[in-house]
């Protein structure tokens, strides 16, 4: 028979699988593990009710009553709603109704001294202090007073109390309050007066100064310092140019007399008659002229003669006296350059001093505005300011003190709800810690919940000395109860539908036990009849060779690099099994495994056998793992025990998904539970009850 693979688009040869698209650490979501931990969360749930009932039978219930005050503040020193200080205004008010001042007056009045709220307390004041609610009412020239005892006309008389010994205090206070603020206004205003008068003075100085700035023995003008600056800069530049183009005819006049600039004969240059500026050109003028003789002379003679050696005397002389000329010249254009340059340098201080002067200038004439505006601001104070008995501020009784029925405290229907929150999130809480806190797969019933994979089966602990022992399990003890579980994982795979020609074996970590699962479910298919071969793919550690005594110099990898299948292939004890080797060790498997060879040899080992078995790596250490398993018909993830980590499950889960592996499902190794490879394709047991496909399509969307 052929088999056609599945192999996907070739995988990176560093992809390790944790990349995937799933993250292996959110299994579920925060409402599945509260109701897979329902019982958990429901007792943090009740004991957080229980505590909020009985505090509610413990505390006992008290009374508000509320009264309210208006300010009515009749200067217009501090006026008007909008104004910024009305609410430290109020908030001073309402320390004052707390102090000792309003309320001890407040404790005298008739029935307040004697009610059952202040019954055995040391201190009256004291507590009523603390319990006393004094605040600012929004937006409003209001305040507010409130107090809570468990006798609801003691709270009223006593708020009744506070608020008319509060407005006596005000109306006692109302005239040494208005004096109080004209001498604050009044002490402000000459301190403000005093700072204008010496900042007019330091004005009128920095005018004087800031008018023209001395420089040498003229006068000058901003406008005429950044005039003459942006000369300077002008002079500059172009002193700069014409220096520069004389050093490079100096530079050249040297180099035609075999000198550099570095070394030449300073003797012969000095003593070389330099000519004016003027006759540089005419000079320059003879040397072409004498260069052209000297040509028509060579023609004409041989170097040595007289004729030729006077002319080139002569050019001689003439260079030398060109490049004197051109070094004065050098000279003379630097010391202009330099004497520009100090100009530039005096001239832009002489700039920066005015921009100065002129900055605090400003500076100055902004106080001065600033003082003028505060002293205008006082004096219009003043001026509104009367000495009469309605300046400052007036406090009046606005409500009446008045019970407040639906302020009962603590509230019943508040106080359950509030703790219905609470112990929800602290149910969830606690559900979130223990889950995270317990990282372990859980138990064989809940695995198709936990990880979204069906559980194919379990298998018991394996009596055993050795790992070969262990290996060969089913073949040695056939009858043991502990080989029917793998018939009964054969069963599962067998009738569960769906192609299993080639099956790839892998686990999420090394040593979960895959090489034993691979090895005995090939054994019990080999007993049932079918024609098995079992390949070891777990290249960078394999041990099938040594589980069945084979020779491994020829292998998986030889046949993957051109060697004969049929005599790499290794006959056993077992009859109908044959076992594949992993051959020599290969460093670049993965290419290999993404190349068209380990195609061809799939569809050669499909069509010798009824079922081909990969004993492959572990999913999150290897990449070989996913790319077998997504060639394979079916894969199979073994995970040991229930305490296996779920996270690295779910991560080898997503690493198979991700390559489109069709992952049959979880066999449970090692497991502690009771019982065979469990459920079987028909049971319909809760977490297992649907076919693995339909568990596997359901996870997927």
């Amino acid at each position: 028979m052929t088999h056609e693979t599945n192999t996907p688009a070739a995988l990176p040869s560093g992809s390790s699988g944790t990349g995937s698209s799933m993250s292996g650490k959110k299994i579920e979501s925060i409402i599945e593990i509260a109701w897979r931990r329902k019982a958990l969360f429901l007792g943090v749930l009740f004991l957080t009710l229980m505590a909020a009932a009985v505090a509610l039978i413990m505390i006992p219930k008290r009374v508000a009553a509320e009264g309210r005050v208006l300010i009515t503040r009749t200067s217009s020193v501090n006026s008007g709603t909008h104004d910024p200080d009305l609410s430290t205004f109020l908030n001073t008010q309402a320390a004052l109704i707390k102090s000792a001042t309003v309320l001890s007056p407040a404790l005298e009045a008739p029935g307040v001294e004697d009610a059952s709220f202040f019954a055995g307390v040391r201190s009256p004041t004291t507590l009523l202090k603390d319990d006393l609610v004094v605040e600012p009412a929004d937006n409003a020239s209001i305040i507010k007073i409130r107090l809570a005892t468990r006798n609801k006309e003691e709270s009223r008389l006593i708020v009744d109390g506070v608020m008319k010994a509060y407005v006596s205090h005000v109306a006692s206070q109302k005239r040494n309050v208005a004096l109080d603020v004209y001498d604050r206004i009044t002490s402000d205003r000459a301190v403000l007066d005093n700072q204008r008068i010496d900042a007019r003075k330091m004005l009128l100085h920095l005018q004087g100064e800031a008018r023209t700035y001395a420089s040498g023995d003229s006068k000058e003008t901003t406008d005429l310092a950044l005039q003459k600056m942006r000369h300077l800069r002008d002079v500059v530049n172009q002193a700069e140019g014409e220096s520069g183009k004389l050093k490079t005819q100096f530079d050249e006049a040297l180099r035609v007399l075999g000198w550099t600039p570095e070394k030449f004969d300073e003797k012969k240059l000095a003593s070389a008659t330099a000519v004016s500026a003027a006759s540089l050109g005419m000079l320059q003028k003879n040397l072409s002229a004498l260069n052209q003789q000297l040509i028509e002379a060579k023609r004409r003679f041989v170097p040595s003669h007289p004729a030729v050696r006077t002319i080139q005397a002569q050019i001689k002389d003439l260079q030398l006296s060109q490049a004197a000329t051109l070094r004065v010249m050098f000279e003379t254009a630097s010391t202009l350059e330099k004497q520009s340059r100090q100009k530039l340098v005096e001239q832009e201080q002489t700039v920066r001093n005015l921009d100065d002067k002129a900055g605090e200038l400003d500076s100055l004439s902004g106080r001065v505005a600033n003082l003028d505006n505060q002293i205008a601001t006082l004096d219009q104070k003043l001026k509104e300011l009367t000495m009469s008995e309605n300046v400052g501020f007036t406090a009046s009784e606005m409500e009446a003190a008045a019970v407040d029925e639906t302020s009962a405290s603590p509230n019943t229907w508040k106080t359950l709800s509030l703790a219905a929150v609470l112990g929800a999130t602290l149910g969830l809480l606690v559900t979130l810690l223990t889950e995270w806190a317990n990282p372990s797969i859980g138990s064989m019933h809940r695995i198709a919940d936990t990880i979204g994979v069906p559980l194919l089966g379990t298998l018991p602990r394996l009596p055993g000395a050795s790992g070969k022992e262990i290996a060969m399990f089913s073949h040695a003890k056939f009858d043991a109860p502990q080989a029917e579980a793998f018939r009964s994982l054969r069963t599962s795979m067998l009738f569960g539908g769906g192609r299993c020609g080639t099956i790839a074996v892998t686990s999420s970590s090394p040593k979960d036990g895959k090489s034993t699962l691979a090895s005995n479910l090939a054994i019990s298919l080999a007993q049932s009849g079918k024609r098995v071969v079992l390949v070891d793919a777990n290249f960078r550690d394999p041990i099938l060779h040594t589980l069945f005594d084979l020779d491994n110099a020829i292998g998986f990898t030889a046949v993957l690099s051109g060697d004969d299948l049929e005599t790499s292939l290794r006959r056993t004890a077992i009859e109908h099994l044959d076992v594949l080797t992993a051959g020599p060790r290969a460093t670049d498997i993965s290419e290999r495994l993404n190349s068209s060879q380990f195609g061809e040899l799939m569809n050669d080992l499909s069509a010798r056998y009824d079922h081909v078995i990969f004993d492959n790596s572990s999913v999150n250490s290897s990449n070989d793992a996913r790319v077998i398993a997504a060639s394979s018909d079916q894969t199979i993830l073994v995970v040991r025990g229930e305490r296996a980590n779920r996270f690295a499950v779910a991560q080898a889960r997503d690493a198979l998904l991700s390559v489109g592996a069709n992952l049959m499902g979880i066999v449970l190794n090692d497991s502690m539970s009771t019982g065979t490879a469990y459920p079987p394709a028909g049971d319909r047991r809760e977490g297992s009850g649907d076919h693995p496909a339909e568990t596997m399509a359901r996870f997927r969307r």
